[in-house]
């Protein structure tokens, strides 16, 4: 499913926090967001 980032590349600083808006239409399979970086863990975030 195609889906719309308000931004798709930050860097933050320690400390720092960003906030990021995703849309996409629903379909039949529950969606995720994969999250990885440079100094964090990899993982996916089931949407409810």
């Amino acid at each position: 499913m195609p889906a719309y980032y308000s931004d798709n590349y930050i860097s933050l600083l320690p400390g720092e926090q960003s906030t990021i808006t995703v849309e996409f239409s629903g379909g039949s399979e529950t969606p995720g967001l994969g999250l990885r970086g440079w100094n964090l863990k990899a993982q996916t975030i089931t949407v409810h």
